[in-house]
């Protein structure tokens, strides 16, 4: 059997690659961040995996010259960056690295949850000072938690949650879809989301990108949280107006923000989020584990035998919605 050509989009350093030697008697890898480097391999290459956010660019860019193209996996379970018009009314598959980040994303959730409840902030403050001084906390116990999408990272969010028995409420595209297990009080559709906010102590964002979810945060919901509220937000900065949401912690319409992503990342040394003393701030690593490349590279590996036996690959993607 000839091997089949498959592109990684990843810089030199991708961590993953020793997880893809399973498949190197099958496979000729070649690991791509230019345009330059694709340009001997791409008209026969059958499979691209965009690892590499900084790379995804480079797919479009490639486009025109593919001609065996058939799958792309992604590295991540956003798809945003990977999609153009040409790649979405094609029939090139593109499948997603959901189930990956579930449970490390639901981890943070809470962690911010109890690092806003007990104010983990001040406790260190007094630590550096070497000030012995109360400082009165909350229990997350007893509060409300409103999930906004919920997906993979959103029912792992839900049963980890549970657990400190927090009441659950949630939004959804369907909501009559919705595993009963998880304990949701009630799932409010998106046009509903202004009724379940005033509810919600902490507001946390699963949602993917897309055309529906792109700015569905802005000044009327946030106005409509409470002023303790706490928005956490694990999936993509496009989701949230961020001018919005910055006047919002000013101002006080919330009392903080937990904060993985942004609209522009890097975020700009000069953007105020940065000494917001309301904001946790994580430059997009609450899931970037140390084997986070390795666990793509294994899923990508899965997939591939699926694709060589023509099986049901893993995650495929709905390109027309995004997700």
């Amino acid at each position: 059997m000839k091997k089949k050509q498959i592109i990684i989009l990843a810089s030199p350093g991708f961590r993953g690659l020793d997880t893809l030697n399973p498949i190197h008697e099958k496979a000729e890898i070649f690991l791509i961040d230019s345009i330059e480097k694709a340009q001997t391999v791409i008209k026969e290459t059958e499979i691209i995996f965009a690892w590499d956010h900084a790379c995804s660019g480079l797919l479009e860019d490639l486009w025109p010259q593919t001609r065996s193209l058939k799958w792309v996996q992604a590295g991540s379970a956003g798809v945003e960056t990977l999609l153009f018009p040409d790649f979405t009314e094609s029939f090139v598959l593109l499948t997603n690295a959901t189930g990956l980040y579930g449970s490390v994303l639901a981890e943070f959730v809470v962690g911010s949850m109890i690092y806003f409840s007990h104010n983990l902030d001040q406790f260190k403050s007094l630590q550096i000072a070497r000030v012995w001084s109360k400082i009165e906390v909350s229990e997350v116990n007893g509060k409300t938690l409103g999930i906004i999408g919920l997906g993979d990272v959103g029912q792992a969010t839900a049963k980890l949650a549970s657990c400190m028995n927090v009441r659950l409420v949630g939004c959804k595209r369907n909501p009559d879809k919705i595993d009963a297990s998880l304990g949701l009080e009630m799932v409010y559709s998106p046009d509903q989301l202004l009724k379940m906010l005033p509810l919600c102590d902490y507001i946390v964002l699963c949602v993917p990108l897309t055309e529906e979810t792109q700015g569905m945060i802005g000044e009327a919901q946030l106005k409509a949280m409470k002023p303790s509220a706490i928005l956490i937000n694990v999936a993509r900065g496009g989701v949230v107006q961020e001018k919005s949401l910055i006047q919002s912690l000013q101002e006080g319409w919330i009392r903080g923000a937990s904060l993985d992503v942004f609209e522009q990342e890097p975020l700009p040394r000069e953007n105020p989020l940065w000494k917001m003393e309301n904001v946790l701030l994580s430059p997009h690593s609450a899931d970037y584990t140390s084997d986070l490349e390795a666990s793509a590279g294994r899923l990508f590996v899965q997939n591939f035998e699926c694709y060589l036996e023509e099986k049901p690959l893993f995650n495929i993607v709905n390109k027309k919605i995004g997700y």
